[in-house]
């Protein structure tokens, strides 16, 4: 089931490698947040594309593509509707690089890799391949949280600091 939503995702994300430089080369904090937006749409739209055929036709699809049978689909339905949020986030995270915030970016993977190694280990041992699944999906939800509560934050605070009279 990773498997597929890593495949769909590599594909999915092909626009959010050059969000880095589009983000990098904007003049103004608005435009570079409008980008990243519009980036971010388009990645989104290209993984539903593409997955939303998994999430009707999963067993087909899997034996078609991969010569795998797959007894239950649950598993890789949930994998699947991970791998839109983190595609989500991917193309945040190649946002906040752009924008200079690569310290942020650190910082948010050893979050996510410690929700994902809890995750992932616990929704093993209590489910089997869909407690995994639910592990992936409870990582993605929370690297996508992480990354745009971030941009958001960045945004608010440079909104907050040009808005802010000088005391003198």
């Amino acid at each position: 089931a990773s498997q597929v939503e890593n495949a769909l995702g590599a594909a999915a994300l092909i626009p959010a490698a050059a969000l880095i430089t589009y983000s990098a080369k904007q003049t103004t904090q608005e435009s570079a947040q409008s980008v990243a937006t519009r980036v971010t749409a388009v990645v989104a739209l290209a993984y539903l594309v593409i997955g939303v055929p998994f999430l009707i036709w999963p067993s087909e699809l899997t034996h078609i593509i991969f010569r795998v049978h797959v007894e239950d689909p649950s598993p890789m339905r949930l994998c699947v509707i991970a791998g839109l949020f983190s595609c989500i986030a991917g193309s945040g995270m190649q946002h906040l690089i752009g924008i200079g915030l690569a310290r942020i970016v650190a910082t948010l993977w050893i979050c996510v890799t410690a929700v994902a190694v809890i995750g992932l280990i616990a929704g093993t041992a209590m489910g089997g391949a869909l407690g995994a699944a639910v592990g992936a999906l409870v990582r993605d939800l929370t690297f996508c949280a992480l990354v745009w509560g971030a941009i958001a934050r960045f945004y608010r605070r440079a909104k907050d600091r040009r808005s802010a009279p000088v005391l003198r």
